[in-house]
């Protein structure tokens, strides 16, 4: 089975998609890229905010999307 192809920011999406869905969200838990005001290929990261154990859950749900997806990096500074 072929994977969709997502670009990093389709993947920050997915990545609070998913976030926002999962039975342990709470408000104020969020993905965000880095650094900050990255454009296409400038995105190193990405950094977990928010109350509770969000690192756990979204390090879940990052292996949960690269089962499904694969990130295909646009060339650094374009978007």
């Amino acid at each position: 089975m072929s994977k969709t192809i997502i670009d990093e920011n389709q993947k920050i999406d997915l990545l609070n998609e998913k976030l926002r869905a999962h039975a342990d969200y709470q408000e104020g838990m969020k993905v965000v890229g880095t650094p900050g005001g990255y454009q296409g290929g400038d995105l190193t990261g990405y950094e977990i905010e928010g109350p509770g154990p969000v690192r756990g859950i979204v390090a879940d749900i990052d292996a949960e999307v690269e089962k499904e997806y694969e990130l295909r990096v646009s060339p650094r500074g374009s978007d």
